[in-house]
């Protein structure tokens, strides 16, 4: 059996035991794909149908249980712990980010406090808000828009803040093109979080002298790769992107 026919037949009954296990049809799906995904380059070839759809479930299910691990393990604090404080990166900040969430609205505030804060993701505020995912993206966009430009004003260096994601390369040449255009710049060498976009207006991922590792795409290598390829570094700068996409900032 074909991989693509056991996309097919097995899809349906994959994504409704996710479901299930999951709770959420949105997960269910993100795992089915993440499934097939990994089947591309690891699942047995030319084996029976039966096997492959065993590989294919036992798969999913582990993923499924990392998925729910991972939930167990995310810290959550009550709202009326969180510290509108944490809205600045240094101390002399404090009293700017004090007066700029002084500003906001009550809703603008309760958006930013849970998605920054809190670290609710979309989905998770989507349901609390009882809209849709999108319609949080955007509110989350026009609250974390909105504090930027206050923040700026009340702010003793207004340049704009951009985040420089460093890969492979020395950021010394980025930085100093970045200032001489008249930016703050904030390096980042760990993982992007959301929590890191909240003031910033732009996000800029450096150049690399390796190649993109093939296995961040799913296939194996087949030609000499240039440099030395990291399929980790590769996975955590897409994230990064994906992360700044998400927010509506400029990358």
């Amino acid at each position: 059996m074909s991989l693509e026919a056991a996309y097919i037949e097995t899809a349906p009954g994959l994504l409704r035991r996710l479901e299930r296990m999951t709770g959420d049809p949105h997960t269910a799906e993100d795992l089915c794909q993440e499934a097939f995904a990994r089947a591309w380059t690891a699942a047995p070839r030319d084996v029976p149908a039966a096997v492959l759809r065993s590989w294919l479930y036992s798969t999913a299910g582990n993923l499924a249980v990392d998925e729910l691990r991972r939930r167990s393990r995310q810290q959550r604090r009550p709202l009326a712990e969180l510290d509108p404080d944490a809205f600045a990166v240094h101390d002399h900040e404090l009293p700017v980010a004090r007066a700029a969430l002084a500003e906001l609205t009550p809703h603008e505030r309760l958006v930013l406090l849970l998605r920054y804060q809190a670290g609710l993701s979309l989905r998770e505020l989507a349901r609390l808000l009882d809209v849709t995912e999108e319609a949080a993206r955007k509110r989350v966009a026009r609250a974390r828009e909105r504090f930027r430009e206050v923040f700026s004003r009340h702010s003793a260096d207004p340049a704009p803040l951009v985040l420089l994601v460093v890969r492979d390369v020395e950021p010394d040449d980025y930085v100093r093109w970045l200032e001489q255009a008249g930016a703050r710049v904030q390096t980042v060498t760990g993982p992007l979080e959301p929590r890191n976009l909240l003031r910033a207006e732009a996000v800029v991922v450096s150049g690399s002298h390796s190649d993109v590792h093939p296995a961040t795409y799913g296939e194996r290598p087949r030609f000499e790769l240039q440099g030395s390829p990291d399929a980790r570094r590769d996975r955590r700068d897409l994230a990064a992107m994906r992360t700044a996409l998400a927010a509506d900032v400029p990358l």
